[in-house]
């Protein structure tokens, strides 16, 4: 490894064979390029199944800096303990009135967190589109793993009707620390 001052750039440089890992520029901005992150989109998924768990199926990378994302399974697996920023926005389509409830949950190794818990019977009428956005800060080992799920209660329908949009479904995350 080597730590270097560049005087024309102004900056510090952390390497290891010749690749950069860290960056501290002049501003005091640092970059990490090697830095665990991914940003995944889902499929289009049409007639999701009611009262029962659905995994969201994330399996088109955007980025995958470590390549830690399994796109056949949806799920990301930490290369590092540490913790983990993670994020979801969903946008559903056709969601029914007469639904109960619908769940977003982050599921990791340790622990299953409902990140967003939505009581849609209270809408007038079914959304032709409703979104979710969730966030939050998780505790990972090295090898554990985390996947986004999904769950309607949905008892008064008469067949499965609820979708999910590819083009503004998206789930991330980033080591942070």
């Amino acid at each position: 490894g080597m730590i270097t001052y560049d005087h024309g750039a102004n900056q510090m440089n952390f390497k290891t064979n010749a690749t950069f890992h860290m960056t501290i520029d002049a501003d005091g901005e640092v970059t990490k390029p090697l830095q665990p992150s991914f940003r995944v989109q889902s499929a289009d998924m049409t007639n999701i199944l009611r009262n029962s768990y659905v995994n969201i199926q994330f399996n088109s990378e955007i980025f995958d800096i470590g390549s830690n994302f399994d796109t056949s399974n949806y799920t990301f697996t930490a290369p590092v303990t540490g913790k983990y920023f993670l994020g979801t926005q969903i946008l559903f389509q056709s969601v029914s009135e007469a639904g109960s409830y619908l769940g977003v949950r982050v599921e990791t190794s340790n622990h299953g967190y409902w990140s967003y818990l939505h009581s849609i019977n209270t809408m007038d009428t079914a959304a032709t589109y409703y979104h979710v956005t969730t966030a939050g800060i998780y505790d990972m080992d090295a090898n554990d793993t985390v996947y986004v799920r999904l769950y309607l209660l949905d008892s008064a329908a008469s067949s499965n009707v609820l979708d999910i949009n590819s083009g503004a479904t998206i789930f991330s995350g980033m080591l942070i620390g």
